[in-house]
């Protein structure tokens, strides 16, 4: 039930955002979540696109440290308290949540969280049996 994410090593720089946003576009993928951590000197984009499967080897040609990776994504209730649960849960049955990021649909309006958990699998069982909406695509 994982999803896949991209993670790109970008120069801490006017336009790198830019540069890999364009590349993608050009070759018609849709970005559908993305995340961006910075240091001085370098950040770490993360994203959720339609087409990973033809997008990393797009950013890898193009000389840009990239790899893919399986991450869950969820679109927990709408209500205070939600994601104590989600994450009360996850904690409880050992899954440690490693980082998350959250972007609204704008086809549906709803809200979707990325998580990186060590065991995804083991993760989207634990939130399914508890009820929690877990996506297989954006």
């Amino acid at each position: 039930m994982a999803i896949t994410q991209l993670s790109i090593l970008l120069g801490n720089k006017p336009g790198a955002l830019a540069e890999i946003c364009c590349l993608l576009y050009r070759n018609e993928i849709d970005i559908r979540a993305l995340s961006v951590y910075d240091t001085a000197e370098f950040c770490v984009l993360r994203m959720v696109v339609d087409q990973p499967e033809k997008a990393l080897p797009l950013l890898v040609e193009g000389g840009h440290a990239a790899k893919a990776g399986p991450v869950l994504a969820i679109n927990p209730e709408d209500h205070p308290g939600s994601l104590c649960a989600v994450f009360s849960l996850l904690g409880k049955e050992g899954v440690n949540v490693e980082y998350v990021y959250s972007f609204v649909s704008r086809k549906n309006e709803s809200q979707y969280f990325v998580l990186k958990v060590g065991n995804p699998q083991k993760a989207a069982s634990i939130l399914q049996q508890a009820g929690v909406k877990v996506v297989d695509s954006l």
